[in-house]
């Protein structure tokens, strides 16, 4: 009797447990299912709507991806295709994922200035092992928080006054490498101008002068290009955004190598301030991470990450950009001797034989028309991609 009793209840909480793994199943299998049905509904509106927009025929799966094979022609592209097609807003199919690409600057203002389109897109995270924690990648009350504080840092009133000197050496080192080439043909200019702002971002914001020609930080100088690079090659790329394919890949596999180069960089270069900080009486601010270290030695408000990541970003994003700008302004100047000359003749009236100043470079109101409309036509920033969240009125 004893032994029917044991079977019986063996019995009873197997079909316990059975049925508590069945009804868990159903459970996940119904989650699933309400998942997959929401997903096709909403990418039903999205392939409706698409039929409402103008845009180049698409491939199944690929989409128009392989229109951004030449991945740093990206700009360029999206220009032919609005001209081709006369229209300033159409589709485009990265893969199976929609992308409306706006190219009216009123538009563009709306969605920049639009509540409903704060969200970064998701292009974004494939920099996230080598920028995690820093702006182009953070988003809500971090970002806020770490926005104001780089802007307080980097606005301040004093800092034209502190690096107006290196300014006018960089300046005079760029220009000494220019005449070098004077009576050679043709030559490409972003060597020269990526070298010197290379030594200048590495004083303003390391606080290493010539730290740029050590070996031991060469990686973290010459391979910041092929980072950014392999970044926009992944980006027109959607079969290589899972981490496990593109670290097979060999660009992949640099990518990393320069994270790991990277970060062992900056950490050693936050270490070494943080020493300085604590042995030295006299704190003078002067490099963004001394201010960065300053604030973290005073409040502890930032983890390392964020720090290091945050001045990587800055450091490439200045390297990027100022050094961009600068190949642009020179090509214009050579491109047109009729505005270089009257921008010649303005420093010579303003300036004359002397240092640049700071009141002097608010008198020179020609150089400053001239940046401006070459970032007009070589913008900094050609794609800014953003998730809109709520449908948004152009």
């Amino acid at each position: 009797m004893s032994v029917f009793n044991e079977s019986f209840e063996f019995l009873s909480q197997l079909l316990i447990s059975l049925e508590i793994f069945l009804s868990s199943l159903l459970r996940g299998g119904m989650n699933i299912w309400r998942n997959i049905s929401e997903y096709l509904q909403r990418r039903e509106k999205f392939l409706k709507f698409a039929e409402t927009l103008p845009g180049p025929p698409a491939l199944p799966i690929l989409g128009n991806a392989l229109e951004l094979w030449e991945s740093d022609k990206a700009s360029l592209v999206f220009t032919k295709i609005s001209r081709d097609l006369n229209a300033p807003l159409f589709r485009f199919w990265l893969g199976p994922v929609l992308k409306v690409i706006v190219t009216d600057p009123q538009d563009f203002e709306i969605i920049l200035s639009s509540s409903k389109s704060t969200r970064k897109d998701e292009v974004y995270q494939l920099l996230k092992p080598i920028v995690e924690y820093g702006l182009i990648n953070i988003e809500g009350a971090v970002y806020r928080y770490h926005k104001k504080l780089l802007l307080s840092i980097l606005n301040h009133s004093s800092v034209m006054d502190k690096y107006v000197e290196l300014f006018n050496r960089y300046a005079k080192m760029y220009v000494a490498s220019l005449e070098e080439r004077v009576n050679i043909g043709e030559f490409d200019v972003e060597e020269d101008a990526k070298h010197c702002i290379g030594h200048l971002a590495f004083e303003t914001i390391l606080g290493m002068a010539e730290a740029v020609t050590s070996e031991n930080q060469k990686p973290f100088v010459e391979r910041g290009d092929q980072a950014l690079n392999i970044f926009t090659h992944r980006m027109a790329r959607p079969w290589l955004y899972p981490e496990f394919i593109f670290k097979l890949t060999q660009r992949g596999k640099d990518f990393y190598w320069i994270t790991d180069k990277t970060h062992e960089f900056i950490n050693s270069v936050i270490e070494l301030k943080k020493n300085e900080y604590q042995t030295s009486h006299e704190k003078v601010m002067s490099p963004l991470v001394d201010s960065l270290v300053d604030h973290v030695m005073k409040n502890g408000a930032w983890s390392p990450p964020e720090v290091r990541d945050e001045l990587t970003t800055t450091f490439v994003g200045l390297n990027d950009t100022i050094g961009g700008l600068l190949c642009f302004v020179t090509l214009m100047l050579a491109m047109h001797p009729e505005v270089q000359e009257k921008a010649r003749g303005e420093v010579k009236e303003v300036v004359g034989d002397e240092e640049v100043t700071t009141e002097a470079i608010c008198q020179l109101v020609y150089i400053d028309m001239i940046v401006r409309e070459t970032i007009r036509l070589f913008p900094v920033g050609p794609l800014l991609p953003r998730i809109s969240t709520e449908p948004i009125e152009l």
